[in-house]
């Protein structure tokens, strides 16, 4: 159970690093930037991603149970769900020889898996990540246009919260 807690407490104590570091005014701006990019981009993002991913695994899924060597490796969802996402980041091989023959004893087109396949990694590679790049590049213009009050704000708040806290330990 600690080592839980552990690699939480490591994966996100970067950001509290980063968050006492914007009293600096030259770093404040982009420390604003990365919490808005990680809570408000990238959450919206993840949202969108979600369905894509989903649709396609289903769809995946549907063709894996025509192919009895992969229902064999893959026998749930959750199995292609996680194979889905190995194979869009290039870690598992997404069609062989096997699955190609048993597709083609099912009767479905050996083509159309991979039809499906690059067409989902075109909408990940193309629409989705110009999304988000469009997504970052508006949070940028925006905080840019606000950068210099909002440090000085940032700023009274943070000495506020260490006020607080250093009171509550006396």
């Amino acid at each position: 159970l600690e080592v839980y807690f552990l690699s939480v407490a490591f994966g996100v104590g970067w950001l509290l690093t980063i968050i006492f570091a914007g009293g600096f005014e030259t770093i404040n701006s982009f420390t604003t930037m990365i919490k808005y990019i990680i809570i408000r981009d990238i959450t919206r993002f993840m949202f969108f991603f979600v369905f894509v991913f989903l649709g396609f695994s289903f769809a995946q899924h549907a063709l894996f149970l025509h192919s009895p060597t992969y229902v064999a490796e893959h026998p749930t969802l959750m199995y292609t769900l996680f194979y889905v996402f190995q194979m869009m980041i290039s870690i598992a091989d997404p069609f062989s020889a096997e699955y190609d023959h048993d597709l083609y004893l099912a009767g479905i087109d050996v083509a159309f898996p991979k039809v499906i396949y690059v067409i989902f990694m075109l909408i990940n590679a193309i629409i989705l990540l110009n999304i988000l790049i469009a997504m970052m590049t508006t949070s940028y213009v925006n905080l840019k246009a606000i950068e210099a009050s909002h440090w000085r704000l940032a700023n009274l708040k943070l000495a506020i919260d260490l006020e607080k806290n250093l009171s509550r330990v006396k």
